[in-house]
């Protein structure tokens, strides 16, 4: 399978990783609006840089979103339009309606469409989930950053 990580920040890197340590997937491509974090992932990953997610080659299967939340919806339906599976960093879209659209057209093109729900697979996460025996309302804040 050939991927591309759309967004070279600190989740489009996290991604890449992941993709990368992947047997039977190949990262075809970086896409980011600043060339130099672009190339530097790349680089690592000996894959070529693409400024716009409309440069991305045709044989391409899938597509990792990881660009601020207002691109979700515009990127997404590019790539989902164009047959690829996508996995788009949380929330999916701005809006209810953008997220209406995207999944149906990710229905319609029988792509799949997933949304980077990491969180639930955190330690501290899956700690307190095995504490709790029966369900309770948790309010909680995070005070640490992606790093």
């Amino acid at each position: 399978m050939k991927a591309v990580i759309i967004g070279a920040g600190h989740m489009g890197r996290y991604h890449a990783d992941k993709l990368a340590a992947c047997e039977g997937v190949e990262l075809a491509g970086v896409v980011d609006a600043d060339p130099a974090r672009a190339a530097e992932l790349a680089t690592k990953h000996g894959c070529p840089v693409f400024s716009s997610y409309k440069q991305i080659p045709e044989k391409v299967d899938a597509a990792v979103i990881a660009v601020p939340t207002d691109r979700h919806h515009e990127v997404g339906m590019a790539c989902l339009e164009r047959g690829m599976h996508v996995l788009v960093e949380k929330p999916i879209a701005t809006t209810a309606e953008q997220a209406d659209e995207l999944i149906a057209i990710a229905e319609r093109r029988r792509v799949v469409l997933q949304v980077g729900h990491v969180e639930r697979y955190s330690k501290a996460f899956a700690a307190l989930a095995a504490r709790m025996d029966r369900p309770v309302f948790v309010e909680a804040e995070r005070l640490s950053g992606f790093k």
